[in-house]
């Protein structure tokens, strides 16, 4: 791993229009449409918490730029965006530098020519991050620059460009110019694909290699093609190759992030992004530096505590009957399943736990192995249980709040229960907010609580030797299932 400071540029419209169309609608309570600043701002914690950039920038486009002059139709059939995108495009740039982060914005040129500039200008003294999923950007990969795409938790270096490309980053261009780009209206050569073009390019090394060597081209239509076509190819090339030598007018210094926590907040404030807000004075309470000129109480600074002290284990008819009552008094609660397979077709009921607030929670067993050595070999018989708990799940009065409830329905239906009357958290955060992270609990309890759950291998081990639920000692279990309920809940 590179010990060199990293320097993020962030293709700035490129996820301003993707958060667009992965959040839902989201409005402030005036009206203003926010979903894709919403979006745009996930992304940047993000960047931030994941890479911890010691430089930092925006790249934003414009509207016109040197390309048109040479194809007047360069994405010219682009629709006009949705009016709710309009009213924020605009706050983008507000947005970026509330957060104390250098923009990057140059009449007739565009963003990825700005990245291209910062790839090339500085690549050699700091690693560059570009968080894109633009493909043209990846003609600027080398050892010392790779992309990030933060929506899909993806890194792509030289062995993706491959992946996608089937040449190395410094043939990206020369692929480009052939098949050209359907969504910029770059026109390529007519009938020439990916797999072609690679072909191609190996064999000629570059579109001037191809075009000095055209007689060489073995098939006659192809050939033809490329004859046909050959000044669309170049003025194919001009439109794909980015600007590295665009003026940047900065300095590497004068990129340094240097977070503005308090502008930050009061523009997170403004947009009513209350959970982001929450989410950067965390962040931002990380360094110690920030901590005293930001006035975050004591407790905002550390992660949420979760002791475990409240979670039981549920092996006597009395305990079970007090849980029961716990579940009329508070009408919702979370159910989780313990099984033996993620596959439910095939799994079998280990154990349930259920929380029914914040830190209360327990882990009923029902099927773990008992061995001469076990020392809490106590469970409760599992059609007792299921009988008892019957009413409850099938009675839609009660709530019932799981993570990836799907699966866990699934998992009473092979017992012959039906959960009625549920809200389900992966589906919630899938809702709200579309690819921009992960949905499992894990993410969703470091994201949103700021904790770290108990891992399966912590419980079961790795590898060849890894337990199944029911191979693992209850008091083990206990803690690791009651977890999940309570997270959930």
């Amino acid at each position: 791993m590179s010990e060199k400071e990293k320097l993020v540029v962030v293709d700035g419209f490129n996820f301003l229009f993707r958060a667009f169309y992965a959040v839902r609608s989201l409005t402030r309570s005036d009206g203003f449409p926010t979903n894709a600043l919403y979006g745009f701002t996930q992304m940047l914690l993000k960047v931030i918490e994941d890479v911890q950039p010691h430089y930092l920038a925006v790249a934003i486009d414009t509207p016109r730029t040197f390309r048109h002059d040479i194809y007047p139709d360069y994405k010219g059939h682009r629709k006009e965006p949705e009016e709710e995108m309009l009213q924020q495009i605009p706050m983008l740039e507000p947005l970026v530098q509330a957060f104390g982060i250098q923009t990057l914005k140059l009449e007739n040129y565009e963003a990825d020519d700005l990245i291209a500039a910062c790839a090339d200008k500085f690549g050699g003294d700091v690693e560059v991050v570009i968080v894109s999923s633009d493909k043209d950007l990846m003609q600027l990969i080398n050892e010392n620059v790779y992309m990030y795409d933060t929506m899909k938790d993806k890194f792509m270096r030289e062995p993706e460009v491959k992946d996608k490309f089937d040449v190395t980053p410094d043939k990206v261009i020369e692929v480009q110019s052939l098949i050209g780009d359907s969504s910029d209206n770059v026109p390529g050569v007519k009938g020439i694909g990916p797999k072609t073009a690679a072909q191609l390019i190996h064999k000629f090394g570059s579109l001037e290699g191809l075009y000095e060597n055209i007689d060489q081209v073995e098939r006659e239509k192809l050939k033809n093609n490329l004859i046909e076509n050959k000044e669309l190819a170049f003025i194919s090339k001009q439109l794909v190759t980015l600007d590295k030598n665009t003026p940047l007018g900065k300095t590497l210094e004068d990129l340094v992030y240097q977070p503005h926590p308090q502008s930050t907040e009061e523009f997170l404030t403004k947009m009513e992004f209350n959970r982001l807000t929450k989410r950067a004075v965390k962040l931002f309470t990380q360094n110690e530096e920030i901590q005293e000129e930001y006035n975050i109480p004591e407790e905002e600074k550390s992660k949420q505590s979760f002791t475990y002290t409240n979670y039981v284990t549920v092996n006597k008819k009395e305990w079970l009957d007090a849980w029961l009552k716990k579940l009329e008094k508070h009408k919702t609660f979370a159910i989780d399943t313990e099984t033996t397979s993620l596959n439910a077709m095939q799994a079998e009921l280990v154990g349930i736990s259920l929380s029914v607030k914040k830190g209360e929670a327990c882990y009923i067993p029902l099927t773990h192995k008992v061995d001469m050595l076990s020392t809490d070999i106590e469970q409760l018989d599992k059609s007792y249980v299921l009988e008892k708990l019957k009413p409850y799940l099938e009675d839609d009065t009660y709530t019932k709040i799981g993570q990836n409830l799907k699966y866990d329905m699934h998992i009473f239906n092979n017992e012959g229960l039906q959960i009625n009357g549920f809200e389900d958290t992966m589906l919630m955060s899938a809702c709200l907010d579309g690819g921009l992270h992960g949905h499992g609990m894990d993410d969703l309890a470091e994201l949103h609580l700021g904790h770290t759950c108990i891992s399966f291998k912590d419980v079961a081990g790795t590898g060849k030797k890894q337990k199944t639920f029911d191979e693992i000692a209850i008091s083990d279990a206990t803690p690791y299932a009651a977890e999940d309920a309570d997270i959930t809940l």
